[in-house]
This record gives C-alpha cells, structure tokens and sequence, in this order.
C-alpha cells in the first residue's frame, strides 16, 4: 500500500500492490491486482487487474474475473481475440478513466486511456482510448470522449490555494 492511500472499513486487499495516493473505499476488495496511483473506488470488486493512474471507479463497479465455464479467458489484441492462458483475468485500465456506478466489465475486457464509461453499462468489448461508452437501447454505444479528465496535479493546486498554501 503506496504512501498516503487509505485503506477504508469493510475494505479487503489481498496479493495485490496499491499504488500513492489511493483511496480503498468502503465495502471494496482488491485481489491479485496492481492498482497506479491516483485510484479511487467504493463498493467496487476488483479483481486480477490492471489498473492505470488517476482512475475512478463508481460504487458498484465489478471486474469481472472468471468465465462461468472456468476456460482460459481470451483479450482482444488487434481485431483478434487472443488466449491469456489465464483463467481468471480481469481487466487492464489505461490512465485517466472514469467509470460511472454499477459498471460491469466482462472478463478480459480493456478500458483505454482516457475513457469515459456511464453508469449501469456492462462492457462485453473493448474501450479504445479517449472513447465515452454508454448503454442504447440496450447495447453498447461507444463514442469519442469530449471531456478531459481532471489530472490530480490540477486537484492538488487547487487544494493548496484553497489552504492557503
């Protein structure tokens, strides 16, 4: 656990490493993953992930890590789906993402840099980067993102003007 993160109540981490400035919220669980810095969750399961810098997870949120049939899960490289070997993988988050509440990521499915994901979407594909995904009717609708993340450097100056720092 990285300096400064908090590891909160009903919280659990285990064989994994947590990055600086990090928020373990309430009523998550970390398992075998690695989690950047600048992380923040709640109610979220996270597991055998890879979780890049400055990414917010909504109350919720679940990495799906098991197929129902337990085979080894497949991830997408290229426009082919291609064997991880593994039979538990989660999920790879590329810096800077957001992620609204109740998102549900299907196994060995990746998040780009710089992606927006909106509440109650079960990602069964794919995020490229600086992609915004949201259910239509029912589906998956990704589109280019248009907002910029806030970067925690911006938050920390905030912070210290506020403090008079």
């Amino acid at each position: 656990v990285g300096k400064r993160s908090i590891v909160a109540n009903n919280a659990l981490v285990r064989g994994s490493s947590i990055g600086d400035d990090c928020v373990v919220g309430y009523s998550t669980e970390v398992k075998a993953s690695a989690l950047a810095s600048h992380v923040w969750t709640h109610m979220t399961y996270i597991g055998d992930s890879l979780i890049g810098r400055n990414v917010s997870f909504g109350g919720g949120t679940v990495t799906g890590n098991l197929r129902l049939d337990e085979a080894i899960i497949d991830s997408v490289v290229g426009t082919a789906a291609a064997p991880t070997g593994l039979t538990k993988f989660g999920t790879a988050i590329g810096d800077n993402c957001r992620l609204g509440i109740h998102t549900t990521i299907y196994p060995g499915v990746k998040v780009g840099t710089g992606s927006f994901v909106a509440s109650g979407v079960l990602l069964s594909e794919d995020v490229p980067d600086r992609s915004f995904a949201s259910m239509k009717e029912g589906k998956l609708a990704i589109r280019p993102n248009r907002t910029e993340v806030p970067m925690p450097e911006k938050r920390e100056e905030f912070r210290k003007k506020v403090e008079g720092k």
